[in-house]
């Protein structure tokens, strides 16, 4: 793509995003400003104008671009020396189906060469008595240019209109200006009026639609852009016009490059999410008009980051073309197969009913199955878990549809890799099920667009010589801007394996986002929750260590809490991983102590810090003796250990707590939880 923009030396072609910030600035750009690509790359394309060329706000061109289809303006522009020159600036949208995804702009240096406006201006003035000058200076301009009587025939071609239509002047002279001019078809093939019968009939100026091509007299075909100017005599009677055109070729071949990089995969050439999305549109679209069925789904490579770990991304990108050629050979010329990103595809099965796709899909799965990809004496594999959903009259949204088969396909996951899974909301494992599948699918969604909030809830203290502290809970966004409670989503993201990402998500809020402003408050403990995925995952350490180490928070002021069940599900590791911590300068807290039967003999295991109460015998010990005995036998036993009771949601129970000796307490008679940036807000958090 870059060596394409670089090789058009005669325009200077930039690309912006919507805030119009220089994407791409290519070496015609360079040559005819002297701005190198490194110096103009991040700044608003207003930096390339004079002072004094003042548009009516800083983004005028992108509105009327974005309204209208193009802006395009004769001005001064600037070089590096801080000299001008003459130019002709033009900016159009690049559009992903209905929606503009970047704006494309194309400077031609006009300093050596009459301006098109120069030349109609002085057409218009000498029209009646300075026929040869106007001709000379017709001759003169870059573009092609056809002047026309009132009738709408040919009266003058300047040379480079001879050249584009194949007409010279003595043949095409006193012919009709739409056989000489001869539009062919838009890029989305509709009819369109001939601007020059458009002009003349409207006495106004007319432009043609973008996308249009103008067929040669010899058969060749030229992108083009245009415009028709009236022309009046004194008393106001328009008696012709002049036809102006461009051959923007180069520059609709860019556009057309700009777009699919747009909407494929570098690595695979596949179409990514976005064409997947068009297209599930227009399928869906099509199921409801014809009463069709087609099939969505979602692919998720087995382990596939065993081969990135171990032999390395570069390994791992030639093993995903080599997935994508086994797909391609698996389905029919019809079908669109996408890459979402990493390890993960996608395949719009048209005209295809469920259970044809899941025959389809399972030749899909055999075939990755039996790659054997050799790099250096290896030979590396993977399966795949396959999600399908169905595409009909009923369908809705496409996110609707897209979620169905996300949900299918960690299903596919759960029940063991390597297979097919169908969505089938009636099937065995009811609507419970599914609401945890769908809740899983959303979690995915929210680590993906950031959907997370922090919230902070104090821990305080019940005895003397103690020190205030919060514990940082998470909350989910539902797209209508609701909080989702963790009782909601975290035994999904448990069942899910997504656990690890969640925690990896909170630790680089804190200790990236949130690092700079946790050193305004030295005094300030933080208690953070990890999971078992965490304990058992042998990178975890690395990238907490990591992360603790660019933030500058000092480890003494984290205290990670790790309830019983993760010690529980795997002894030797949470071992190792607790002690590491308590090295770095952490402490660690022990969550839920109570709910298991074995929960004493964690003591003599585990080198822990605190010992947080589990809240439901907190909860009732007021009024059930047994739970008040526990509570009290907790105590006693950790008497070396700090103690915290979770639930405390009135003051006798927060006095009784006092009464045992417990050391903490946590719960809405002692605070709240509220969002840290309130907390981190306040000067004396």
């Amino acid at each position: 793509m870059s060596l394409l923009l670089d090789a058009i030396q005669d325009y200077g072609i930039v690309t912006l995003d919507l805030k119009g910030m220089i994407l791409t600035w290519n070496t015609g750009a360079e040559r005819c400003s002297g701005f190198r690509r490194e110096e103009m790359v991040g700044r608003h394309f207003r930096y390339f104008f004079p002072e004094e060329h003042v548009f009516a706000t800083p983004n005028q061109p992108l509105d009327i671009a974005s309204s209208t289809g193009r802006f395009e303006t004769l001005c001064w522009q600037r070089r590096r020396d801080d000299s001008r020159f003459w130019a002709r600036f033009t900016l159009t949208p690049i559009r992903l189906g209905p929606e503009i995804a970047a704006f494309a702009g194309v400077t031609r240096d006009l300093s050596d060469r009459l301006t098109r406006d120069e030349a109609l201006d002085r057409a218009e003035a000498r029209l009646q008595d300075e026929r040869d000058r106007l001709r000379v200076t017709l001759r003169s301009i870059g573009d092609g240019v056809i002047s026309i009587d009132a009738s709408g025939n040919v009266l003058f071609l300047n040379p480079v209109a001879e050249a584009m239509t194949g007409w010279n002047l003595e043949d095409a002279f006193g012919r009709p200006a739409a056989k000489i001019f001869h539009l062919g078809k838009t890029e989305d093939g509709l009819p369109q009026q001939h601007p020059v019968e458009a002009c003349l009939s409207t006495g106004t100026v007319q432009h043609i639609r973008e996308g249009s091509s103008m067929l040669s007299r010899n058969g060749h075909m030229w992108a083009i852009e245009d415009s028709v100017s009236p022309i009046f005599d004194r008393k106001g009677v328009i008696n012709g016009a002049v036809l102006v055109f461009q051959d923007v070729t180069h520059m609709r071949q860019v556009q057309t490059e700009l777009r699919h990089q747009m909407l494929h995969d570098a690595l695979t050439g596949l179409p990514n999410r976005k064409q997947l999305e068009i297209s599930l549109r227009d399928a869906i679209s099509d199921a409801e008009n014809r009463s069709v069925e087609h099939a969505l789904s979602f692919l998720d490579l087995d382990r596939f980051k065993i081969i990135n770990d171990t032999a390395g991304h570069a390994v791992g990108d030639l093993f995903l073309r080599s997935v994508t050629n086994a797909i391609r050979r698996c389905l029919r010329d019809s079908d669109l197969v996408a890459r979402l990103g990493g390890d993960e595809f996608a395949i719009l099965l048209f005209d295809c009913k469920l259970d044809e796709a899941n025959a389809l899909l399972k030749r899909v799965a055999e075939c990755i199955a039996r790659i054997q990809f050799r790099w250096e004496g290896h030979v590396y594999q993977s399966t795949v878990s396959i999600g399908v959903a169905t595409i009909n009259a009923n369908t809705g949204s496409a996110s609707h549809v897209m979620k169905q088969a996300d949900v299918a396909c960690y299903s596919a996951k759960r029940a063991g890799r390597n297979r097919v899974t169908l969505y089938c909301p009636g099937q065995a494992g009811g609507d419970e099920n599914h609401r945890e599948l769908h809740m899983a699918a959303e979690i995915g969604e929210a680590l993906a667009g950031n959907r997370f909030v922090l919230f902070a809830q104090k821990i305080l203290p019940l005895g003397p010589d103690t020190h205030t502290y919060c514990e940082i809970l998470l909350r989910m966004v539902d797209h209508d801007g609701s909080f989702i409670s963790p009782s909601a989503f975290i035994p999904a993201a448990e069942r899910y394996d997504l656990m690890l990402e969640v925690d990896r998500w909170v630790l680089r809020e804190i200790l990236g986002r949130l690092g700079s402003e946790l050193m305004l408050h030295p005094n300030l403990v933080l208690s953070i929750n990890l999971s078992a995925h965490s304990l058992n995952d042998p990178g975890f350490l690395a990238f907490f260590l990591d992360l603790l180490t660019l933030s500058g928070v000092p480890s003494s002021r984290l205290i990670l809490e790790i309830t019983e069940t993760a010690l529980i599900n795997n002894l030797a590791t949470a071992s190792t991983v607790v002690e590491q911590l308590r090295l770095l300068g952490c402490r660690v807290a022990l969550d839920d102590f109570g709910a298991g039967l074995s929960s004493f003999s964690y003591l003599r295991s585990f080198r822990v810090d605190l010992i947080k109460i589990e809240g439901r015998f907190v909860r009732n010990m007021l009024e059930n003796p047994v739970d008040l005995t526990i509570v009290r036998s907790i105590n006693q036993i950790a008497h070396e250990l700090h103690t915290v009771a979770e639930f405390v949601e009135d003051q006798d129970t927060a006095d009784m707590l006092k009464t045992l000796g417990i050391d903490f307490g946590q719960g809405y008679a002692l605070g709240r939880p509220e969002p840290i940036m309130d907390l981190l807000n306040r000067p004396n958090a």
